[in-house]
């Protein structure tokens, strides 16, 4: 028998068993999509489960720095918001910090809640823009997958785990939101969202530089959506009112390039930008250079942008102004990232947080693509175009990268930390220094302010434990040892006379089934007083299924105090006990290192058991 027939709207007449088949397969990519997208996310979550920061991190210093000289009374509270930072004046990410300051002691947990948060309404709000003109319900779940994946892929993980990120996160949303705004305005000649649009503006100017692109990308809107008049006198006034503020007293940043002089070397800016898109994608052929990357990039926003153009002057397109002008102020942003930043190589191209916008243009075009194929003729285009699109995008961008990307950043994570761990026992090494902030002169600066007000990492518990005995909060016992052992101790120079410091490394598990690593180790002196703390070089879960050979290994500082030849590392355990992993003989001339469970361990002096 033939299959029962039904009846479309342009008189055709089509099996209902392939139109049920071919939404079935839709489905089928969207529940797909949806499962990559929960495996993102897991992967994401994780990571920012191995810690945030406990040192001040790179542009942080020079905020606690402004911080320091306004409580000083050297400087007003409004200049500590103005001044320039780089080519920025970051007043909304200054406030996101200060703000991070008075409620969480500068430790980056309220800067980090503000990046996720905001991330996840710019998410929310390109699904909700979507989901308006797309009704089939296997698109809208392929999309929001997509979303979800993008703007949680891990591969942007300085954005994620940085405190001095969130501003960097808020500008795309503060641009999203006003170009959604504008255009409603350019429809509806709303006073609403004209304001609304303006103000949003005004905030992204004055979170990060390329804020100042909207202006002009208004103007632009304002003759293509047939926007009345005094729009555009409203919007010249206030960019140029705006753009006279900010550059009142600009001046270009030493270690950056000269735009003017950028220009004049168009095989270096379009090879930066080749890198800051095409980075995102992974498995990419060897003829893929970095310049006809850019080529390649330069010609497909040029069609974009001009196909928009063309059909909108002829009254079409109106579905597609959002990510027309969203691809321009991202593509406007790469642009001025290269003017003033291509004198740094391409290789800064690469830096993560770059990954952001990178993705978010390549969602604009995603977004479209979805948009023109769901509109074309053939039903199998109409239904499994968006599903489709998002899987691809998936497959090629948000994947493949997941994995590693989740573990440099936890990686990232530890290294601040143990580094971190060098200012708070004294210790002047370099190369932990240099991970912190390139100029010592900065960190001693502001040392001694993070010490009295208790700020950052001296406000985190397990620092606070320095010099205290051991027994004093946690559970100790002869008999609780966890397997391990205290490999050495390295001698570095110290910040203060008289005081001897050194690195300490070994490897430590909390003796579970499951072998986990031990996160924190506290290093004990013979009388029991903690005069040392590590941290794991690995978090607890495991990023990959290879093997790892620092799992397990721990590293950070301790002090070596007069008359103690001795020092004993404990494992944190769960319900306030401390396990011993092992003890160091300190010689002039050799260390010796001590395992667990071996007999010449024997019991810890200062261990007092609270069981």
């Amino acid at each position: 028998m033939f299959p029962s027939m039904n009846v479309e709207p342009n008189g055709r007449r089509r099996p209902v068993l392939e139109s049920a088949r071919l939404r079935a397969a839709a489905w089928i990519l969207a529940a797909a999509c949806a499962l990559e997208a929960l495996f993102i996310l897991r992967g994401t979550f994780g990571m920012m489960a191995a810690g945030v920061f406990r040192a001040p991190v790179m542009d942080q210093w020079s905020f606690l720095n402004r911080v320091r000289l306004w409580q000083a009374g050297r400087q007003s509270f409004w200049n500590l918001l103005w001044r320039q930072h780089n080519e920025h004046r970051m007043i909304v990410g200054f406030l996101i910090l200060f703000l991070d300051q008075t409620l969480a002691a500068s430790r980056g947990t309220f800067s980090t809640a503000c990046a996720w948060t905001l991330q996840a309404l710019h998410a929310l709000l390109w699904c909700v823009i979507f989901w308006r003109v797309e009704k089939s319900a296997p698109a809208r779940t392929a999309y929001a997958a997509l979303a979800l994946g993008v703007f949680f892929s891990a591969a942007q993980f300085e954005n994620f785990l940085w405190p001095f990120q969130a501003n960097f996160v808020a500008v795309f949303l503060l641009a999203s939101a006003a170009v959604l705004c504008f255009i409603r305005h350019c429809r509806t000649r709303g006073a609403g969202s004209l304001s609304a649009a303006l103000a949003l503006a005004a905030a992204a100017t004055f979170c990060m530089a390329n804020g100042v692109l909207l202006w002009p990308i208004f103007l632009l809107m304002a003759v293509l959506e047939g926007a009345p008049s005094r729009t555009v006198v409203v919007v010249l006034a206030s960019g140029a009112a705006l753009m006279a503020a900010y550059l009142h007293g600009y001046a270009t940043p030493v270690q950056h390039a000269n735009p003017l002089l950028s220009i004049l070397h168009p095989d270096l800016l379009t090879g930066y930008l080749g890198i800051y898109f095409i980075n995102v994608w992974a498995g990419l052929p060897a003829f893929v250079t970095p310049v006809r990357a850019g080529v390649f990039m330069e010609a497909l926003f040029a069609a974009f942008i001009g196909a928009y153009v063309w059909r909108r002057r002829n009254g079409g397109a109106r579905d597609y102004a959002f990510y027309a002008y969203s691809a321009l102020f991202l593509f406007g942003t790469a642009a001025l990232t290269a003017l003033g930043r291509v004198n740094l190589g391409w290789a800064q191209a690469e830096s993560s947080r770059y990954d952001t916008p990178a993705f978010i243009f390549w969602i604009c075009a995603a977004s479209a693509a979805g948009l023109f194929l769901s509109r074309r003729g053939k039903a199998a285009i109409k239904i499994l175009g968006m599903p489709l699109v998002a899987a691809a995008a998936m497959a090629g961008m948000v994947l493949p990268r997941q994995t590693d990307s989740v573990r440099r950043g936890a990686d990232w994570v530890r290294q601040v930390d143990i580094s971190g761990l060098s200012l708070a026992l004294g210790a002047a090494d370099p190369a932990a220094w240099s991970r912190l902030y390139p100029d010592p002169e900065m960190i001693l600066s502001v040392l001694p302010y993070l010490k009295s007000r208790r700020l950052s990492l001296f406000s985190d518990p397990a620092v606070e434990e320095l010099g205290r005995p051991l027994s004093a909060e946690f559970r100790t016992s002869p008999e609780l040892r966890c397997p391990g052992l205290f490999s050495g101790f390295i001698a570095v120079p110290s910040a203060a006379p008289g005081l001897r410091v050194g690195r300490v490394f070994g490897k430590g598990w909390d003796g579970s089934a499951r072998k986990r690593p031990l996160q924190t180790v506290f290093i004990a002196d013979k009388r029991g007083a903690v005069v040392g703390l590590a941290y794991a070089f690995r978090p607890v879960e495991r990023f990959s299924g290879s093997p790892d050979p620092l799992r397990g290994d721990w590293g950070g500082y301790a002090r070596r105090t007069p008359g103690n030849n001795r020092l004993y590392a404990y494992g944190v355990l769960p319900g306030a006990r401390a396990c011993l992993i092992g003890s160091l003989a300190l010689s002039s001339t050799r260390l010796k290192a001590s395992k667990t469970f071996s007999t010449g361990t024997g019991a810890a002096p200062g261990a007092k058991s609270r069981l």
